[in-house]
């Protein structure tokens, strides 16, 4: 009935506990308890009257990458996720705070998902590529690194991840994930 009303009651005991618009309730924790369930989801109101809450959310979470409290970034992003799981700038968020984790796997499940959703953004490819990159997966990381500098010519991080593994020792060498960060490739001095 939620998808039918414009203003929706739930009342406990003659008392009204929780009022509003539909994307209102489907958005309230405390609704969700007492009467619609945790796992409700109407994905139709969460993308069109909740835009300011979910980038209320995206923001926060990006926050917290920034603070360095990772597990937090990636508990916000996932319920924005929750709210819109095609919302393709939350996935990529909580991709980057894997890498950032070191937890690969994770990241480039993410980053497949971008690339799904946005087959034609150098930067999706890009991230699928570090990831990639970091788990060892070389011919995989190679290939998305040169589509996304195909994409987007002048993308000098794809430059770096293609000059790194173009200095390997061919496709089984061991790729040390535990260096921090993306940029962990920097680390590598040009001077002999």
């Amino acid at each position: 009935t939620l998808s039918v009303t414009d203003r929706s009651y739930i009342i406990s005991d003659g008392i009204i506990l929780v009022s509003g618009t539909s994307a209102e309730l489907v958005n309230n924790q405390e609704a969700r308890r007492i009467y619609l369930g945790e796992k409700f989801h109407m994905p139709e109101f969460m993308a069109k009257d909740n835009s300011s809450l979910q980038e209320d959310l995206l923001n926060k979470g990006i926050a917290l990458y920034r603070e360095k409290n990772y597990y937090e970034a990636i508990q916000v992003l996932t319920e924005l996720i929750g709210m819109s799981p095609e919302f393709e700038k939350a996935i990529n968020c909580r991709g980057i705070t894997y890498v950032a984790m070191t937890r690969y796997e994770e990241a480039l499940q993410d980053f497949h998902e971008t690339v799904r959703l946005s087959p034609a953004s150098a930067k999706n490819y890009f991230y699928r590529g570090v990831a990639g990159f970091y788990l060892g997966k070389v011919e995989q990381a190679t290939q998305d690194l040169k589509k996304s500098k195909l994409l987007q010519p002048d993308l000098a991080e794809a430059d770096a991840f293609l000059e790194e593994i173009s200095r390997m020792d061919g496709p089984l060498a061991r790729i040390d994930g535990s260096s921090e960060g993306v940029s962990s490739h920097e680390t590598h001095s040009g001077t002999g």
